[in-house]
């Protein structure tokens, strides 16, 4: 057995290597949390911006003219049709009544909510769907129109009027119908 300088060399080694083995040891336990800690807020981002997204496209578009009718014959749009589908590849709205708000504006009158039961005193709105499949959801590939009564005066629309209709679903974003009436006033107008 050697004893002096050259068995402290051996050990010396044996003490270097358990050392740089703890060593590597705690960087790869440190870099395994670091990694799993940065998919996991990889993750969330992602998930905050698919809310995003969701949130910020609306799920509505026109499914056709927006058309302005004088029932009456008194020179003054009093109904308007618009009809309304699901955007390709959206989540199904719903069009139950006290969720989905309907408001409409022009330069005298806005109504906060005309898709209430019993209606307003200046505008109501009905829906009707065109092609459905019986339940309050419009899906992909459905269609609905929504027609709005005008009943006072204030809320009817002369020549080169200008209104708007927000159609406003519980999740994303509002649809907003802006049109003017043209200068004379038929029974029926397409106002695009």
């Amino acid at each position: 057995m050697v004893r002096g300088p050259r068995a402290k060399l051996g050990l010396t080694g044996i003490q270097t290597a358990i050392i740089l083995i703890a060593f590597v040891i705690v960087a790869s336990v440190f870099a395994f949390a670091v990694l799993n800690m940065g998919l996991l807020t990889t993750q969330r981002a992602g998930e905050t911006v698919s809310a995003g997204m969701q949130q910020a496209a609306s799920a509505l578009q026109l499914a056709g003219s927006v058309i302005a009718y004088d029932t009456d014959g008194d020179d003054k749009a009093d109904k308007i049709e618009i009809y309304v589908a699901v955007a390709p590849g959206k989540e199904p709205v719903d069009f139950t009544e006290g969720r989905l708000v309907i408001s409409y504006t022009n330069a005298r009158v806005h109504e906060a909510n005309i898709y209430v039961s019993g209606g307003t005193t200046n505008a109501e709105a009905s829906i009707e769907w065109v092609k459905g499949d019986g339940d309050k959801l419009l899906e992909f590939g459905e269609k609905l129109k929504i027609t709005i009564t005008l009943k006072s005066t204030d809320a009817q629309l002369g020549p080169n009027e200008w209104f708007k209709v927000e159609i406003k679903p519980p999740a994303g974003a509002t649809l907003s119908i802006e049109r003017w009436t043209p200068a004379a006033i038929d029974p029926v107008m397409d106002l695009g």
